[in-house]
């Protein structure tokens, strides 16, 4: 440590805390570590000007509502939306890479990435 300190500006977190950029919580009796990035998705929504939504939405795709007492429910018709033009779909692949970028946050984006060389227009 003390030759980085002779030659760069460095801090110093011996308990274990902070990692490039990783809010870590040490949680020894029950052997589990939580890994977590406080800010990170509101400062994506401020930089790409994503405007908080006026219902809260927890799902990415529309509920489809069971039909009880209904023997066979069938899956729901192809996606027949329109694909986006090049620039929307740069968009989008700067946005999942934004948020993707993190390895602690990739799982949350699964449902997206499979569809991120063809996206289509949700409207």
């Amino acid at each position: 440590m003390n030759a980085l300190k002779e030659n760069y500006e460095i801090s110093e977190d011996w308990d274990g805390e902070k990692y490039i950029g990783l809010t870590i919580d040490w949680d020894y009796e029950n052997g589990e570590v939580h890994l977590s990035m406080p800010g990170y998705v509101e400062k994506a929504f401020k930089h790409f000007q994503h405007d908080q939504p006026k219902r809260r939405q927890d799902s990415p795709y529309p509920w489809n509502p069971p039909k009880y007492g209904q023997k066979t429910q069938y899956a729901e018709a192809e996606d027949e939306s329109p694909q986006l033009g090049k620039e929307e779909k740069k968009f989008i692949q700067r946005v999942i890479g934004h948020v993707t970028a993190p390895h602690t946050m990739q799982w949350q984006c699964e449902p997206y990435t499979t569809q991120r060389s063809h996206p289509a227009k949700p409207w």
